[in-house]
């Protein structure tokens, strides 16, 4: 069993957030009996000394410095003071999309020695507990509630940080010790009721948990390579998300009870060895297969959500009365027959075997609902994290590639270009050719379980098909209430729960809608900052004009080190919606 992470809390404080990069003012950090730290930052010279002489050192070899938010702002100064130390090499934990998941900094002496020790990592407490979107002082309130934000001492809004007030630093010192005492009291659940330490993100320490529970007797193998890239292109898509119209009027609103970990209980999941046919005349009713078709219904009005070849390209599609040539799992083509699709199977790989996770799944259901604190208090939330992030790392991808920043470019390694013509200063790859997945990279699973909740959003809609006005992941709306044929309850896992009742809603286009009516108004803008729209933007939209924004936003990681000022302008325009007359209730 693996010990508890070593954590230290850390925050900066800087100028305000404007176009540019902001300077750091003052930096705390805290873990008890073992850092209490607080300090001016005069430069970013400054800052570098103060990272090598009181964080890099000996006594912290593994310590995880913590900062909530980290990976969008605290990291990239760390990044930025240390990348020019040649006694250092720093390796960026990235996304396809060049997303900082955390940074671990280690020795250049150690630098092709993948399990050193002597190594420190920069880590974001929002990744490593799955809680995205959580402002820190609701964090702390609900984890350590003896430490609280001091929200008085400050207001962002009228002015700036300042390293002389005394109440300015009592208000950056809390940031560190309440967050320490929070993470501790995260881990803390964690450990007590998994033996699982907190990781670089919640996903990486719930595949663990997730891999535990799976039955003894159970074999998860690898696919073959053409199926997994046939499962990674088609079969595995995210949850259903569908506007059906602009609409104005009084709608019902209905949410799924954790409904990623009750399919990982309710679906059949697929396991063992394949088999592969061609030109089935039946399907196996017994085991899991993914199989190749073409489907047609003539009166069907709810679109089915695919991915298809148009004109050469793979793209998401939304078949209504045809579905073109696609691969699908066993539970939606099942789906499809009890609505009385007409289907050409081509093909299909059959697993020899089937398991769903019902007793972990019991477990978390049970430990949420009997929870000290209540399903929301600090360890409903921490299973409620386990339960949303057990599966996801079974679809991940790892690119074959190694980052390293650094002062000049290591052995083997080679300056990184991205999709300029100038190579990134300090900036280093090589390609890892002995990359391998893990074993519990397995998209097969990750596949069955969001198709699993996509067909029960869509047996929901077809309850009352022409009620049914929009669907995103785990719930549905309906201009009339359809309470009686679903089954209600508003805590069993993979139940409904009522979200609204009549409740007067303008709905413009997929995740852009504003609740009319009412004093706790719920509001969604994609794209745009929700707080800065009136209700003659809405309107305005719901008439078919979105609103334009100018936004102070982030430059990926990459560009920053590249040398990009950290906060870009940029004008961003709502969700353009159909031109169809808006229909009124």
């Amino acid at each position: 069993m693996p010990p508890p992470a070593r954590i230290i809390a850390y925050d900066l404080e800087t100028t305000n957030i404007a176009v540019g990069t902001p300077h750091p003012l003052y930096i705390t950090a805290y873990a008890k009996d073992l850092m209490h730290y607080e300090s001016r930052i005069k430069d970013m010279a400054h800052l570098h000394r103060i990272l090598c002489d009181e964080f890099l050192i000996e006594a912290f070899h593994g310590v995880k410095f913590v900062a909530w938010n980290g990976n969008n702002f605290d990291a990239y100064f760390v990044a930025a003071a240390l990348i020019r130390d040649d006694r250092f090499v720093l390796r960026p934990y990235l996304t396809k999309s060049n997303a900082l998941r955390g940074l671990r900094v280690s020795l250049r002496e150690d630098i092709n020695t993948k399990k050193s020790k002597r190594s420190w990592e920069f880590l974001d407490g929002i990744a490593m507990l799955g809680l995205v979107g959580t402002p820190l002082e609701k964090f702390l309130a609900n984890f350590a509630p003896d430490y609280r934000k001091l929200k008085e001492a400050i207001d962002f809004d009228k002015e700036s940080f300042n390293a002389d007030d005394p109440i300015h630093r009592a208000y950056a010192m809390r940031d560190s010790v309440g967050l320490w005492h929070a993470m501790q009291r995260a881990q803390d659940i964690l450990y007590r009721t998994f033996d699982q330490p907190l990781a670089v993100t919640m996903g990486g320490a719930c595949i663990k948990i997730f891999k535990a529970h799976i039955p003894r007797d159970i074999q998860v193998l690898p696919l073959r390579d053409n199926l997994l890239d046939i499962v990674r292109t088609h079969v595995m898509r995210g949850g259903f998300c569908y506007c059906v119209k602009r609409y104005h009027g009084k709608v019902w609103k209905y949410d799924i009870n954790q409904a990623y970990a009750a399919a990982m209980r309710d679906a059949e999941l697929p396991a063992g060895y394949t088999m592969h046919t061609q030109l089935c005349r039946t399907l196996p009713t017994d085991k899991p297969y993914i199989a190749r078709i073409e489907a047609w219904h003539s009166s069907n009005i709810v679109p089915f959500y695919y991915r298809g070849n148009v004109n050469g390209r793979l793209r998401s599609l939304f078949g209504v009365d045809e579905i073109s040539e696609t691969w699908l799992t066993s539970i939606e083509v099942k789906q499809l027959m009890r609505e009385g699709w007409r289907i050409r199977v081509h093909e299909c790989y059959v697993f020899s075997h089937s398991f769903n996770m019902r007793e972990y799944v019991d477990k978390l259901e049970t430990l949420r609902m009997n929870a000290e604190g209540g399903p929301s208090g600090p360890i409903g939330t921490m299973i409620k994290c386990v339960g949303n992030h057990s599966y996801g790392k079974t679809v991940e991808q790892v690119e074959p590639l190694e980052f390293l920043l650094c002062a000049e470019c290591p052995e083997g390694f080679a300056p990184y270009y991205g999709d300029e013509f100038d190579p990134i200063e300090h900036v280093f790859f090589r390609f890892v050719e002995d990359q391998r997945e893990k074993d519990y990279h397995q998209p097969q699973l990750g596949a069955f379980i969001t198709a699993h909740v996509r067909m029960v959003l869509r047996r929901a809609a077809l309850i009352a098909p022409h009620a049914w006005l929009y669907a995103d992941t785990d719930c549905v709306v309906f201009s009339e209430d359809v309470t009686a044929r679903l089954d209600i309850d508003a805590k069993r896992y993979g139940a409904w729960k009522v979200e609204e009742a009549g409740t007067v809603y303008k709905l413009i286009a997929k995740k852009v809608y504003n609740q009319a009516e009412g004093d706790r108004q719920k509001r969604s803008a994609k794209g745009l900052n929700v707080k800065r729209l009136t209700e003659r933007d809405f309107d305005d939209w719901f008439e078919g004009v979105p609103p334009t924004q100018e936004q102070i936003q982030r430059q990926n990681f990459l560009q920053v080190m590249r040398g990009a000022e950290m906060y870009r302008l940029q004008k961003r325009r709502g969700t353009a919606v159909d031109s169809e007359a808006a229909y009124e209730e």
